[in-house]
């Protein structure tokens, strides 16, 4: 496994998005995605590794409406948002953010057809609420439809929102694999201002190479799944113990810096 002075270095060299996720909790790294529906994990990783963290984003929780019977978060959600993102304040100051509550409509069990609808309506009331917050604000659209996030973007231009806001997330892609969408969506979002960063939430692997100077960020934790690697080693299954994870992270990492075409893959060569 490469050493902690082997990784720093991979941080200085990163060139292109930074990938936001939780590794293994041996691995030290400093873009974080710390899950609201979870966040025991996520707190206690942060607490450690607090002084070479550069950021912290606190995802939703969209993994909610995997369950169809699930059409919008509870009453209170995004006061329980608030609470986690003055945790994480607390232990690594101003380096976070956290998304306002978004709702997908790219679960194939939940087809969600007023998802922008009510993203829009969270945006609101979370920005309006909460105006000392650092919100990560969602554009969302409809499922395979990279065309309906305009009007997403066209409503938070009326509102002003794009004005206010740095941070903007492209979402409803996190469960699909077809490039020519996620291009299209990609570039659909990139038409907001150049001073804007733009963020990923779930982007598939095979399409970063062709976003990948169309995005700021991007993030998931889909190192726990099989890699290339360990399924040639006969592991096709996700990882169950701490020195699978470890393994299916640092190979997931080599295929990121593959794709991203970095000098820093060259560092990894001879500890893979």
């Amino acid at each position: 496994m490469p050493s902690l002075k082997l990784l720093k270095n991979c941080w200085k060299k990163w060139t292109g998005p930074r990938w936001f996720t939780l590794p293994p909790n041996s691995i030290p790294w400093p873009w974080i995605l710390v899950n609201a529906h979870r966040p025991r994990q996520g707190l206690s990783y942060i607490k450690k590794y607090k002084e070479i963290i550069e950021l912290v984003i606190i995802d939703s929780g969209i993994e909610r409406f995997q369950n169809p019977k699930n059409r919008d978060y509870p009453s209170g959600w995004i006061e329980r948002l608030v609470d986690l993102y003055s945790r994480v304040k607390r232990i690594v100051g101003d380096k976070v953010l956290v998304s306002a509550p978004d709702v997908p409509a790219d679960y194939p069990s939940n087809d969600i057809r007023d998802n922008i609808e009510k993203t829009i309506n969270h945006v609101v009331e979370a920005i309006s609420n909460y105006r000392n917050v650092r919100w990560l604000i969602p554009v969302q659209g409809r499922y395979m439809q990279p065309k309906s996030f305009i009007k997403c973007i066209m409503v938070y231009d009326a509102l002003g929102i794009t004005k206010l806001f740095r941070y903007f997330s492209i979402g409803n892609l996190c469960t699909t694999k077809r490039v020519k969408i996620i291009i299209e969506s990609v570039n659909i979002v990139r038409s907001l201002p150049p001073t804007k960063y733009p963020h990923y939430f779930g982007l598939y692997l095979g399409a970063l190479l062709f976003v990948k100077n169309k995005i700021d960020s991007f993030d998931n934790v889909r190192y726990t799944f099989p890699t290339v690697y360990a399924k040639k080693l006969g592991m096709n299954y996700s990882c169950k113990n701490k020195a699978q994870r470890e393994l299916y992270f640092v190979h997931y990492l080599k295929r990121i810096l593959l794709s991203l075409d970095s000098v820093t893959n060259l560092l990894f060569e001879e500890h893979l």
